[in-house]
Formats: C-alpha cells, structure tokens, sequence
C-alpha cells in the first residue's frame, strides 16, 4: 500500500510517500531520503521503495526540507 503523507520539521511541511508491505502486525521500516538535491519522484527511487516493501520492510520515501514536493527555505536546486 502507497499513501502520500506529510509532517512539520522546523516550522517546514516535509512530503513524502509511504510504502507498507502486505503483512499482519508490525513491520520494520526504513526512512529513503534522496540525497544531493535529487527529489522523490525519480522513479528509481520509488522502484527501490518497492523492492524493499517486498520483503517486508516498510518505507518512508521522502523529499528534503527545501526540496522538491517540501516546503522550506533557501529553496535547493532539484533535477
């Protein structure tokens, strides 16, 4: 399951997506945040989101604070 989330950090909405593996009770999880101003929505980001949640890890697929989807300043340059 992919849901679209968001929290506050420093006054700043951080955005990201969250992967959950298809299991019962708790699960282990990982925070994937993309670094040198790549942001969330390369798809090779959300493939290695994917093929972690396979084995039954949950993800947080996040954009940085001043990155893409993100809110914050300075604003970072994003490819």
């Amino acid at each position: 399951m992919i849901s679209d989330v968001e929290f506050d950090s420093e006054s700043s909405v951080i955005r990201g997506r969250l992967f959950t593996p298809d299991v019962e009770g708790p699960t282990p999880a990982v925070a994937l945040g993309p670094g040198f101003s790549a942001t969330r929505r390369f798809a090779v980001f959300e493939h290695y989101a994917r093929a972690i949640t396979e084995v039954g890890v949950a993800v947080l697929l996040f954009d940085y604070r001043g990155v893409g989807l993100s809110d914050g300043e300075p604003r970072r340059a994003s490819h």
